[in-house]
């Protein structure tokens, strides 16, 4: 867990360290862009990134991936029930498909190459640009050929839109850079990487609403389900064939079975009710099922 949290501030600290530019145009010598103070023209300079940065990116950019990899491949017919392997490296894996354990792995790589790549390459903004595009396209090519590796598809669809937008807003800015005397091209450019941003931002908050709304209509099913008469449990199933009898009297048949509500809980049955029905969520029953199970446990 420490390692998946951790690994990407250590790449950037590093990358850091390879990134060097002038102080101004027709400068002779050059300077870190983190620390102006430090020329990287000097041996010591040298000394430092050939002798500790460059070998600790290659620790933990490749090889601290690759012993990962080794380990879960050990493991991969167990990995999703054994505890000691969730509760050490369950963060890289627990989202993917069962088949796809090692995924977690390539985007840490990938997420790599894209830091090292921006900070190495001593070029001008619109090649650094290009070359950074061609990395994020081998990226969609690898995913578009492998298929989903997520357990939830509304994921892989949300990559796949915020990958396809940052490729945009890649080629836009360089093109905004490339059209400085064309104003009208500068705000096409900038109205077209609004657009695509907002789009891609709108689609992650809807999905983290349908999440949200989900958990609380689950929570609100369990506490529903502990409040009921057991007497009148067997109701509930006439609450689910309320669309095919219609006749069934709503508020009798609730201060039957949940003698506790009251019309402000009620209210918020209704409003969890209808973004129910306008984010398309279903609450699964094995889901509440396994809530109640859980806090049984802990009690």
């Amino acid at each position: 867990m420490l390692i998946n949290l951790e690994q990407p501030g250590i790449i950037s600290i590093l990358t850091s360290y390879l990134s060097c530019q002038k102080l101004y145009k027709d400068a002779e010598g050059t300077f870190l862009v983190s620390n102006r103070n430090i020329s990287c023209d000097t041996e010591e300079y040298i000394w430092f990134r050939n002798v500790v940065v460059v070998p600790s990116l290659l620790f933990w950019g490749l090889l601290l991936p690759l012993a990962i990899f080794l380990i879960m491949r050990k493991n991969k017919h167990d990995l999703y029930t054994n505890k000691v392997m969730i509760m050490s490296l369950g963060s890289i894996f627990l989202d993917y498909k069962p088949s796809r354990y090692y995924w977690g792995l390539i985007t840490m790589v990938f997420k790599n190459v894209v830091f090292i790549t921006n900070s190495s390459l001593k070029i001008d903004v619109a090649t650094k640009g290009l070359t950074l595009a061609q990395v994020f396209c081998f990226y969609i090519l690898l995913v578009s050929l492998t298929g989903n590796p997520y357990n939830d598809k509304n994921l892989y669809k949300g990559e796949k839109l915020i990958m396809s937008a940052s490729m945009i807003t890649l080629f836009f800015s360089i093109y905004f850079l490339g059209a400085d005397t064309y104003r009208g091209l500068q705000v096409w450019s900038l109205l077209i990487i609004f657009t695509t941003n907002l789009v891609a931002l709108a689609y992650l908050a809807f999905q983290m609403l349908r999440v949200l709304t989900k958990n609380l209509l689950e929570e609100y099913h369990v506490n529903q389900l502990k409040k009921a008469k057991p007497q009148a449990l067997g109701g509930l199933i006439l609450q689910n064939l309320n669309g095919v009898c219609p006749s069934i009297d709503k508020k009798n048949f609730i201060s039957i079975v949940y003698p506790g509500e009251t019309k402000s809980s009620m209210r918020y049955a209704k409003i969890l009710k209808f973004l129910e029905r306008v984010l398309r969520i279903e609450t699964s029953p094995s889901t509440i099922k396994k809530r109640i199970e859980n806090r049984r446990k802990k009690h």
